[in-house]
């Protein structure tokens, strides 16, 4: 296969890997709002039954001697942000240090598990801490995706990270516009969310097949590699084929020059050139032919064997990408999850929208932001990231201000703004590590890669947390509707 193919054919296989591992989340935070109200309504229903009285589900708006107050869910949907985030977190925070010596079709499987147990647990739950499960499974399936593939990227040509970076965009988009739809169009919440199994299905044929794996993929490090064998179990390694010069194995020409037969397993493509004596120009032409292929492709990649201590100090220079990225999400997600559902109208002109209609476009809209600064980049990079939590928070304060004080006379402005808010999150998050991948050293982007995405999920993590308090807070003030 041409090289220009293998580069389409990952490009093609990255996005729909971004695609299909976030698509779990955004339908647990698109269906959030009726996961809880049918959840409530089954338990309001059923001590009805058991008391022998009549209960009625509150109204849209509570109305007091004319004057209408805003009314919301006991419970913010923030709570379901939390389990959708807090598993993600807890390996965001601990897999870069343990998950490089587990395989990729290990961790790529378990992911596409994760995301099938999420929906079918949601679609057939009957109780709000089954459903909690089912959204936890989605967490750990997002979580661990995540980090895995942009790990992954690692290996490949770096337009992957673009790519990848706008299907997370479009699973954004397509997910909530497609629960949206069917729940517009009649289709019950469990009975989308049923449908959505398909989703895990593309991922695995994407991963497996349609993506053109390096050859050493998952192949062991040399630590790892050393302990099995030393356990006895060497039949269990994977056959590992040395790098050739005009078809003679290096490996052989490293015993040949050492007098030592066999002395090498893992053999360094780039000390290729010390062999000149063997064969000068020619060796040269074929060496600087193979680099090439390897670069492009990501055969034979040389990753650095890091301890614990180089782990922790590589953190460091990351910081200045993560804290940005981390206020920028804190921003997005307070408003996603603490505002949206109290941003409603009770006439918002044509179209009408009652009010969970319009929480799930608002979700629909912040989507369609996220998507087209996640396929931003090649276009218009920003290097200055300092500069977006800035106006994120701006964004947050806008809209907070508009809970209390309804300035804002038209839900048209507040798509504008929704979309606005998704756009700087979208973009803090692509430029973000693509900026990482230009700027970090090859054999330490694996590893960069894996601990930078702890940067938004402790932004989504604070955010759920402090949401809940202040959704309750705010739903206790009888604040008045316009």
């Amino acid at each position: 296969m041409s090289e220009k193919s293998t580069l389409r054919r990952n490009l093609v296989g990255f996005w729909f890997l971004g695609l299909c591992n976030n698509f779990a989340y955004v339908i647990m935070l698109s269906a959030a709002h009726d996961i809880l109200d049918d959840e409530t309504a089954a338990a309001k229903n059923s001590t009805s039954e058991h008391n022998n009285s009549t209960t009625t589900i509150s109204p849209v708006t509570t109305t007091i001697n004319g004057t209408s107050y805003m009314t919301c869910n006991q419970i913010s949907t923030g709570a379901i942000l939390l389990a959708d985030i807090l598993p993600t977190l807890l390996i965001k925070f601990t897999a870069p240090f343990y998950l490089q010596r587990i395989g990729y079709r290990i961790k790529v499987s378990l992911t596409i598990l994760f995301a099938m147990a999420s929906f079918l647990i949601v679609a057939f739950a009957n109780d709000v801490w089954l459903s909690i499960i089912g959204v936890v499974c989605a967490s750990i399936s997002g979580g661990l995706g995540e980090i895995t593939f942009l790990s992954l990227t690692s290996f490949f040509d770096r337009n992957v990270i673009s790519t990848w970076s706008s299907g997370t965009g479009g699973a954004g988009v397509f997910g909530s516009l497609a629960y949206a739809g069917f729940t517009s169009a009649g289709v019950s919440p469990r009975t989308t969310v049923l449908i959505m199994v398909v989703v895990p299905v593309i991922m695995a044929i994407n991963y497996f097949c349609v993506l053109i794996h390096p050859k050493d993929l998952d192949y062991p490090t040399d630590d790892t590699a050393s302990l099995i064998k030393d356990k006895g179990l060497s039949c269990c390694l994977p056959k590992r084929k040395s790098p050739t010069v005009l078809g003679v194995s290096m490996k052989a020409l490293e015993g040949e020059q050492s007098g030592v037969s066999n002395s090498a397993y893992n053999v360094d493509v780039d000390a290729a050139p010390s062999y000149k004596s063997f064969t000068n120009m020619a060796a040269s032409q074929q060496f600087t032919s193979s680099s090439k292929n390897n670069e492009e492709i990501g055969e034979e990649k040389k990753t650095a064997n890091l301890s614990l201590k180089d782990k922790l100090r590589l953190v460091v220079p990351l910081l200045k990408f993560m804290i940005p990225l981390t206020t920028v999400y804190f921003g997005e997600y307070f408003i996603n999850q603490g505002l949206h559902e109290l941003l409603y109208y009770n006439n918002t002109g044509w179209p009408y929208l009652n009010k969970k209609e319009q929480y799930r476009w608002y979700q629909v809209d912040y989507q369609i932001g996220v998507f087209l600064s996640r396929s931003s980049v090649n276009i218009f990079p920003i290097k200055k990231v300092w500069i977006l939590p800035f106006l994120q928070l701006i964004n947050m304060g806008v809209l907070l201000a508009q809970v209390f004080y309804r300035f804002i006379p038209n839900i048209w402005i507040i798509f504008a703004i929704v979309f606005y808010e998704g756009f700087l999150g979208g973009a803090a998050y692509v430029n973000t590590f693509y900026r990482i991948a230009v700027e970090i050293p090859p054999e330490h982007l694996e590893f960069s890669m894996g601990v930078a995405t702890i940067g938004d999920t402790v932004g989504i993590a604070v955010a759920g947390a402090a949401a809940i308090p202040s959704h309750n807070h705010m739903c206790s003030l009888k604040i008045k509707m316009k």
